[in-house]
Parts: structure tokens; C-alpha cells; sequence
């Protein structure tokens, strides 16, 4: 879906320069927010990412007092200058050359701390998270609570399902939009309950 809205944007979107519009052979030039029809230095972009249900989330905030850990996983990259303070700061910790950042460009790191913050803390941490435009499928952040065997994580829970869609294909890799219109419409109600 990604892709498909992806290449609809470089193309077909209203912000799209052609350099002969409407002719077969017409490539883009570029992009552009403005009348001019100038293009500027603008790209399309298109980012998909699944929706975090708010159940963890509200469960945390209300037991924030039971917090004894929290817990980070994600990637880290030498691009970021707080990425590689944080690499760097890792690999003195565990009596590691430093020097060599380039070894330090794109690491996946698992963190463990025993912290129990504050309930606005907490919220702080929680929204962060989830409004981070760099954060990744394995990125993460769990809390560990009293009593409790293993973290409770904010991204693990999202919203998904599985749904039957009567489709018609134009081909093998194209849908009728209007068939997807359709099928999507007439489950609008149960996607939409996924999201509670």
C-alpha cells in the first residue's frame, strides 16, 4: 500500500512539474508548493506505520507508581549526533575502543534500566515515542512492572486484523479502485473498532 501510494504521489499528485503535461512521453521535473510551476526542492513522501492502541498506554499511566524498569530497543546511528554520544558513552562502558565511529553507524541497541519515573515522565516518554518519525518496526520502549514477568510494550499492541475483501484485479498486480473503495466502505465499521 505503501508503494502504491508512493508512486501515485511522484506522479499524479497536484504538485507534480511535468515538463510536457498531458504527452505520453512527459517526465516530472519536480515539485512545488507554489502557482509558479517552478519546481522546488520538495519530494513526495509517503510514511505508513501501524497505530499503537491506547490500552497499554492508559493501563501505564495509571499504574506508573508500579514501574521498577524501563526498557528501550530500537536502532541507533552514528548520524545523529545524540545516536553516537550514546554509542560512544556505551562502548566506554563496556571498555570498548571508541575511536573507530564508523563501526558505531547503524546498531541495534537493547537497554535495560532499573528507573521508575513520574507519572508525567511517563507521559512524556510514552508520547515521544510515539511521534518519533524515525522509529522502526523493532524500535520499542516497555515498562516493567511490579509483579509482572515481562515488560508491557507501547508499540507491540497495535491496531491489526485480518479481513475478507471481495476485490477485482485490473491485473496481476493492479486492484480496481473503485472494487477497493467498495470492499473497504463495507467494513468501514469493523476496521474502524480495531482502533479502540
Amino acid at each position: 500500500m505503501a508503494d502504491y501510494i508512493g508512486r501515485f504521489m511522484s506522479e499524479f499528485t497536484s504538485y507534480a512539474v511535468w515538463d510536457k503535461p498531458g504527452q505520453p512521453d512527459a517526465k516530472v521535473l519536480g515539485y512545488t508548493n507554489l502557482n509558479d510551476g517552478k519546481p522546488k526542492k520538495l519530494h513526495p513522501r509517503f510514511k505508513l506505520r501501524s497505530y499503537p492502541k491506547s490500552g497499554n498506554t492508559d493501563y501505564l499511566l495509571e499504574k506508573w507508581a508500579d514501574i521498577k524498569k524501563v526498557v528501550r530497543r530500537g536502532r541507533v546511528t552514528a548520524i545523529k549526533p545524540l545516536d553516537l554520544t550514546f554509542m560512544q558513552s556505551a562502548l566506554r562502558w563496556l571498555r570498548s575502543d571508541t575511536a573507530n565511529t564508523q563501526a558505531l553507524i547503524n546498531q541495534t541497541a537493547y537497554l535495560e534500566l532499573e528507573y521508575s519515573p513520574s507519572r508525567e515522565e511517563l507521559a512524556a516518554m510514552i508520547e515521544a515515542e510515539a511521534t518519533d518519525p524515525d522509529s522502526l518496526g523493532w524500535d520499542d520502549m516497555g515498562f516493567q512492572l511490579k509483579g509482572e514477568d515481562s515488560p508491557r510494550w507501547i508499540g507491540r499492541e497495535s491496531a491489526a486484523g485480518w479481513f475478507n475483501l471481495n476485490l477485482t484485479r485490473i491485473n496481476e498486480e493492479a486492484l480496481d479502485l473503485a472494487s477497493l473503495m467498495d470492499a473497504l466502505s463495507g467494513q468501514q465499521a469493523d476496521i474502524l473498532k480495531l482502533l479502540d
